[in-house]
Formats: C-alpha cells, structure tokens, sequence
C-alpha cells in the first residue's frame, strides 16, 4: 500500500512526503513535521512498522499544533484532546488509518 498523499488534521490538509535516508541521517532523524510548511516528512528507507510509527509521531505533533496542547497541560486533558483529535484524524482519513495497520504486515515500507 502506497504512502498516502495527505491526512487532513483539524482544518488543515497536511501534505505526507518520503525524504532522502542521506539527508535523513545528516539530520538525525526518521521523519519531521512543520507547521509552517503543513508537511510531514517521512524517511524513505524505514522499516514498514518504522514508517507507520514515524508518520503516527508526526501526525501526533500535527495534533498538538492544532489543538494547542502544551506540555504543561494536566493529563487527562491531554489525554482528552489526543483521543478526541486521533478520532477526528482516523475518521476523517481512513486510507491514513488502513496505511498506518497495514504496514505492520508488509515486507518493505511503500
């Protein structure tokens, strides 16, 4: 299953790129998201379940952008604000959710 193009969070259509693995490990890092940009980016070399880890760590710091959590918030707000956003995201971009469990069953992350 291809990687998909986009996951709307909140009002925002962010687009999902892959990057080079070179530019990757100069930086250190498996993936990033920018707010300014509205982008995600994931490492094109990662494992499938890598991949899926990384773009659900993305779309998570997407979610605190967009709902304005910050990390002095009590825990179960926080907790409150990420089900709720995580609901709205996997609601709202099922090919998003079905490519995040589908990657732990394939041989090479797509």
């Amino acid at each position: 299953m291809k990687l998909p193009g986009k996951v709307k969070v909140g009002p925002y259509d962010i687009a999902i790129r892959k990057f080079p693995a070179s530019d990757a490990n100069e930086q250190r890092i498996f993936s990033d998201f920018s707010a300014d940009g509205l982008r995600i980016r994931i490492t094109e070399d990662l494992t499938p379940a890598k991949a899926a880890d990384s773009l659900l760590h993305e779309i998570l710091h997407a979610v605190f952008w967009v709902w304005n959590i910050k990390s002095g918030d009590k825990e179960e707000r926080t907790v409150n604000t990420v089900a709720t956003a995580l609901t709205t995201v996997f609601r709202d971009n099922p090919k998003v959710a079905k490519w995040i469990l589908n990657q732990s069953k394939m041989g090479t992350f797509k």
